[in-house]
């Protein structure tokens, strides 16, 4: 299950990864932790046996029955804690931005019982600090990288439904009130888009996370404005208070 590369094969697949967005944003924190000693894979391989992992996951014909075993092999074979740690948590990373749409598959369930056997473990809170600290530096670039986005092109590449989006939103209502409230500003930004972008498909779907963030929304979606918070700096976004509607607390 350990991928193990020599410098050439890291080459290549490094240059390849670059096209993921969950490789990029956990990939400064990797080569950190690489660097000072507290992970004995290069971050090429930590990725990859971590995209092994949940590849494997998802083949189980029932995974939350399945799971601890899986991650008990998993760590078996890992040299230290630590690089158990790393892979379970990128494979977290992965099952959150990949499974949620999946028929049959609780991501929820399985980033949790992840979560349980880490929360407590040294690396953890800065491993989930520094890839959140890099989304949000990507966005400030322009370069919208997150999760959400990730897993949004996911469904569409793979020829999605309209119930599979459906799902991601009622995924992200049961932890948008827990979200940081820029962050959670940012992903509304991006959903009104992608709403607008597929003929206001999704109105129902914002409505109900609006309500469950206490906005009131007495404008839908007001295209102009959605293209043009698109192009003006994070601070606007939040002080503009929402994209395309009036934002009024309850």
């Amino acid at each position: 299950m350990i991928v193990r590369l020599d410098k050439e094969q890291a080459k290549q697949e490094r240059r390849k990864l670059l096209a993921d967005d969950v490789y990029v944003i956990f990939s400064d924190v990797l080569d950190k932790f690489h660097n000072e000693g507290k992970l004995t894979l290069t971050k090429v391989e930590a990725f990859l046996t971590a995209k092994k992992f949940a590849d494997l996951v998802l083949t189980l014909p029932d995974v939350d029955e399945g799971i601890a075993d899986e991650l008990d092999d998993l760590e078996d074979e890992a040299r230290d804690g630590n690089d158990g740690m790393v892979i379970e948590m990128l494979a977290a990373a992965l099952f959150y931005a990949l499974g949620t749409h999946r028929v049959g598959f609780n991501s929820k369930s399985v980033i949790m019982k992840i979560y349980g056997r880490w929360n407590d473990h040294p690396l953890f809170f800065q491993m989930m600090d520094e890839a959140s600290k890099k989304e949000q530096a990507r966005w400030m670039e322009g370069k919208k990288i997150r999760l959400l986005t990730y897993e949004l092109e996911q469904i569409d590449a793979e020829g999605g439904a309209s119930e599979d989006v459906t799902k991601l939103f009622e995924a992200m209502l049961s932890y948008a009130e827990h979200m940081d409230k820029n962050s959670i500003k940012e992903q509304i930004l991006f959903l009104c888009r992608y709403n607008l972008d597929h003929q206001h498909a999704y109105d129902n779907s914002l409505l109900a996370l609006f309500e469950k963030l206490g906005i009131k929304s007495t404008t839908l979606l007001n295209p102009d404005k959605v293209i043009m918070y698109e192009n003006v700096e994070r601070q606007a976004i939040v002080n503009a208070g929402g994209v395309g509607f009036r934002n009024e607390s309850k």
